[in-house]
């Protein structure tokens, strides 16, 4: 029988090898998430990324200037890449809700290359997250700047932000605005796709800031802004509804599809209703 405290645990697991680590996991059940913890800081010292302070790596700046991507030579294996997606699942799933330390281990992954791991890093992550945790909530922002559009990772961090923000917050609408008047395409799509998701329906507010991007020269930031709308519109927001219908002439079938397909959700309810 094995008594190890958590405090031996954390001095003798980083000494461990991955095999060795696996192996004490399945000798005591306490030890899962220590080992899973011992694990990704094993994974994300072997790519030599670790020493980077923390702040840096969250900034928008950074995801800017900072390929993701990075050298072939520390480029992680497929078969370590799902066993780092693995491991972070498994640990949302056994850690207490608010753990400081479980939080620190899976923040980096939120930048690896692979864009699985980002993924699975960021809906990891907000299963332990309390709702307004700073660190979380910029990581998963950062995620809105995703070099692959539409991609899985800017998808799990759209429906990560109702978990982990403080709906209606002025900092997050703040942090929208500013994303919503970026050069990238990309990034205004992300910030009109994620918006619905901080604010209350009906927000005056944000109905205007989509609106401002309803008649863009892209259809596609067309087409999200006319779904947005329809998420955001209440019955009395005629601007918002005006416009949605006005997408029913828009030369793009895409755009004229999303407003079709709220006229038709529309309409079902209102009969549903009677």
């Amino acid at each position: 029988q094995i008594s190890l405290g958590v405090d031996w645990g954390l001095y003798i697991l980083p000494y461990l090898d991955h095999g060795d680590m696996i192996t004490a996991a399945s000798l005591q059940h306490g030890l899962q998430a220590l080992c899973d913890q011992a694990r990704l800081g094993l994974f994300l010292s072997q790519l030599t990324i670790k020493a980077r302070p923390l702040k840096s790596r969250l900034t928008a700046d950074v995801h800017i200037a900072r390929r993701l991507c990075p050298p072939d030579h520390l480029r992680i294996p497929a078969r370590t890449a799902k066993a780092v997606s693995l491991l972070l699942t498994r640990l949302s799933k056994i850690s207490r809700i608010g753990d400081r330390a479980v939080i620190s281990s899976m923040l980096p992954w939120i930048e690896h290359s692979d864009l699985c791991i980002r993924t699975a890093a960021i809906r990891a992550v907000c299963e332990v997250a309390q709702r307004g945790d700073h660190r979380v909530t910029q990581a998963v922002l950062g995620r809105l700047r995703d070099p692959v559009a539409r991609g899985s990772a800017m998808e799990a961090a759209v429906e990560a932000l109702p978990q982990i923000v403080i709906c209606a917050d002025p900092a997050i609408l703040a942090h929208m605005s500013a994303l919503l008047k970026d050069l990238s395409t990309t990034v205004r799509y992300a910030a009109l796709w994620a918006l619905p998701s901080v604010v209350l329906k009906g927000d005056e507010n944000a109905i205007r800031m989509v609106l401002a991007h309803a008649d863009d020269k892209d259809h596609e930031i067309r087409e999200v802004a006319i779904r947005s709308l329809g998420k955001l519109a209440l019955s009395g927001n005629r601007d918002a509804i005006t416009r949605i219908i006005g997408g029913l002439r828009d030369k793009s079938v895409y755009v004229r599809r999303a407003a079709m397909e709220y006229v038709s959700a529309a309409t079902t309810h209102e009969s549903c209703v009677c």
